[in-house]
């Protein structure tokens, strides 16, 4: 034990209660050695497919809607030209320059999928144009103030520019102009 460094003495003695035999295994025969250099192979990749399916089913379970406006919101994305323009190019691929409405979207193009039909950013649900005003109303409601308004949609919505959105309607809002004062206290 003298010869072993101080770390793996270190760990040794937590795992001398334990019966244990340490097994070299090479690399190539490691299925997950490290997700950039090898691909899974065979049935882990099956498995992974399947484990991937059960979190984004997670996700989309917990996330804070019913499952009406979840439909809604997917009818919605289904109709609108910039979300259907985003299922394009999740399915087929970025393009190098994008133009209009979707040369916002490019800077998080590698978050946006398609999940069970519906537009995501990573854990989020991005809405379309036409439900956004309603959107910003349901995070305003109780006037909380910018930052747990912009908490409260970081939980669960996206779309390009929602804190400037959320930052315009907070500040032009008489109830949140009336309770918000300066905390200061005077020197």
């Amino acid at each position: 034990m003298d010869i072993l460094p101080p770390r793996v003495q270190r760990f040794r003695i937590r795992l001398m209660r334990f019966n244990y035999n340490i097994v070299y295994v090479p690399g190539k025969e490691h299925s997950l050695a490290d997700a950039l250099s090898r691909k899974p192979i065979g049935k882990e990749e099956q498995d992974l497919h399947a484990i991937t399916q059960v979190f984004v089913d997670q996700v989309i379970k917990d996330l804070p809607v019913s499952n009406q406006q979840l439909e809604r919101n997917t009818r919605h994305q289904r109709e609108d030209e910039t979300c259907q323009l985003l299922f394009r190019y999740c399915s087929e691929g970025w393009p190098e320059k994008v133009q209009g409405t979707v040369k916002h979207c490019q800077p998080v193009a590698a978050e946006i999928s398609v999940q069970n039909g519906l537009l995501m950013r990573g854990c989020r649900i991005i809405i379309p144009l036409t439900l956004r005003m309603e959107m910003i109303e349901k995070l305003h409601t109780g006037h909380l103030g910018l930052v747990r308004c912009r908490q409260r949609a970081r939980q669960s919505v996206w779309w390009p520019s929602l804190g400037n959105q959320l930052e315009e309607l907070i500040t032009n809002c008489s109830a949140c102009r009336q309770h918000r004062g300066n905390k200061a206290e005077p020197l």
